[in-house]
């Protein structure tokens, strides 16, 4: 459901897209292939360097029509508002409510929707609240149809504005003549060059070393991991957060990976009636924000950049029994789990038919696994020798003041949660 509003320029403003994230190369024209497959009349990407989220729409023929372009309300927001996690409540006088939540600039999956109140918005968006503990909300009340945030009001750019799908109008039983009038015009000369050409493909060796090294390099790129160099980078910033600063306490730290960088927040509950918002501000570090949620809490907002590693794919890793090593140092954590074993997602490239090729022995077989250490923050020091390729998805560090001291108990506990690869020779 989308709902459209007139701007101040005389333009539509649409509200209801669908979004989803786009992973690789060339956002444009992947954001094109998945606006047309989904049979969508326009599209709109919002995102930065750190990733790209596709929005798409059907739009009504009268709304087509009209000679002024139609800009995207949730990538308004997002260029607004493009640092950390941000939502916005939009309440209207007859009760609907619109709510949107960005990250990093990227409009999230499952937002920019409508609901029956609020109070179904906020259920939906609490989920998320967990996902980002430090998403600053901003609420919004519309008893006026003149009166729109500030946000909403502002000059638009180019970078909003909703893209048309050219083509898209033809229905599925236009497309189907379309291909049966050429497939009928082109049966007889067709099969004798398809013919005459399966022969000659066959007849071309394929190098199929060749073909799947090529093939796994290309997939390499996609495939990253961080080093415990890039993983110490991001838990030595937290040398900068303060546990008591001036009647606020620390109580959670938790960061994500997003592309080349991390990004961090720092949790902060109010201790004392007389603790303000300003004392927090007077010690951010440089280059952090701050987020304040309703009175009681808020968050220091960062970035780390570390970088990642590729892994190289067509090359086995260096063989190490992991195993005996997480024994050895698994008396210094409260605990260590290790998932199931599954393969790693591969793609085989095809002959000259199509047909997937096998793949060489002299390439290994990749599996990956679930690995989570949870234990005392001075046990971190430990994975500096766990040479084992791991992705990390999350980090975080709880501060339990309650805690019981012991060697694998702390009251700074920190969690580490991500895949772990492996190499087996055939």
């Amino acid at each position: 459901m989308h709902f459209t509003h007139e701007h101040v320029s005389g333009v539509q403003i649409i509200f209801g897209l669908d979004w989803s994230p786009l992973i690789g190369g060339n956002p444009e024209r992947l954001g094109q292939q998945r606006a047309r497959m989904m049979d969508a009349t326009h599209y709109v990407l919002a995102g930065s360097s750190h990733g790209c989220a596709l929005g798409i729409v059907r739009i009504k023929e009268s709304i087509k029509s009209a000679s002024a372009p139609l800009h995207s309300a949730a990538a308004i927001f997002s260029k607004k508002f493009p640092h950390g996690a941000q939502a916005c409540l939009m309440r209207m006088k007859e009760g609907a409510c619109w709510m949107l939540v960005c990250h990093a600039g990227a409009v999230l999956s499952y937002t920019d929707r409508w609901y029956a109140d609020e109070s179904q918005a906020l259920e939906a968006i609490e989920p998320i609240r967990q996902r980002f503990p430090a998403l600053q909300l901003h609420r919004e009340v519309m008893r006026d149809d003149l009166i729109w945030p500030a946000w909403l009001n502002a000059a638009l750019t180019e970078e909003s504005v909703l893209k048309q799908i050219r083509y898209s109008r033809l229905g599925a039983r236009k497309w189907l003549c379309l291909i049966l009038l050429f497939s009928v015009s082109g049966a007889a000369t067709g099969y004798h060059f398809v013919y005459n050409s399966d022969k000659s493909n066959s007849e071309i060796p394929v190098n199929t070393e060749h073909v799947w090294r090529q093939a796994l390099r290309e997939q390499s790129a996609q495939t990253v991991w961080h080093a415990y160099a890039q993983l110490k980078a991001v838990v030595d910033s937290w040398m900068n957060i303060p546990l008591l600063p001036m009647g606020w306490r620390l109580t959670k730290v938790q960061c994500e990976p997003a592309g080349l960088v991390w990004n961090c927040s720092a949790r902060f509950a109010r201790q004392h009636r007389l603790a303000t918002n300003s004392h927090l501000e007077q010690i951010k570090p440089t280059g952090w924000h701050v987020d304040f949620s309703p009175l009681e809490d808020a968050a220091f907002v960062w970035r780390v950049e570390a970088g990642v590693v590729k892994l190289d794919l067509d090359r086995p890793w260096v063989r190490m029994d992991w195993m005996s090593y997480l024994q050895r140092v698994g008396v210094a954590y409260e605990h260590i789990q290790i998932g199931q074993t599954v393969l790693s997602p591969i793609k085989a490239p095809t002959d000259n038919q199509g047909h997937p090729l096998p793949k060489p022995t002299v390439f290994p077989d990749w599996t990956q696994r679930t690995l989570i250490f949870k234990g005392p923050l001075r046990s971190f020091d430990s994975l500096e020798g766990f040479y084992m390729p791991v992705r990390w998805r999350r980090v975080t560090l709880n501060v339990d003041r309650q805690a019981p001291q012991a060697i694998n108990r702390s009251v700074l506990t920190f969690e580490l949660i991500g895949d772990m690869f492996e190499s087996k020779a055939q």
